[in-house]
């Protein structure tokens, strides 16, 4: 069985941004996500917030 992990916005902004010093931890993150060694689940509400950020950036 797969662990299952939810994913908040601040995550995805460290990898995005490359923000110090979580990038490395965050990209740790998506790479046990792309090898399906885990499921990341996210809140629907996290990209009207995320376009939000991106938007003032």
């Amino acid at each position: 069985m797969t662990d299952k992990i939810f994913l908040d916005a601040d995550i995805i902004l460290d990898l995005f941004l490359g923000r110090q010093p979580f990038f490395k931890d965050a990209n740790d993150v998506f790479t046990l996500l792309e090898n399906n060694e885990v499921s990341g689940h996210v809140s629907p509400l996290i990209f009207s917030n995320l376009f939000y950020i991106f938007k003032k950036i």
